[in-house]
């Protein structure tokens, strides 16, 4: 991704995490997209769409909100 001719190395809302350590769990480089009018970082899909956008009601068990 860091050489000119890589097709990669103009797009600017790249942003590569090298995972070098991670407890049961897998290591190496993961592609994000960077959303700079929202500072947010979000999958990077070959669609662009939000499939990968799991629904809130698939978490609604997963615990509780608490108002501090």
């Amino acid at each position: 991704c860091c050489y000119p001719d890589d097709e990669e190395y103009n797009d600017k809302t790249l942003a590569i995490v090298d995972v070098a350590k991670n407890r049961n769990g897998s290591q190496g480089e993961v592609r994000l997209n960077f959303l700079q009018e929202f500072t947010l970082f979000e999958d990077r899909t070959d669609d662009k769409s939000l499939s990968s956008v799991v629904p809130e009601e698939e978490h609604a068990d997963e615990g509780t909100e608490i108002d501090i």
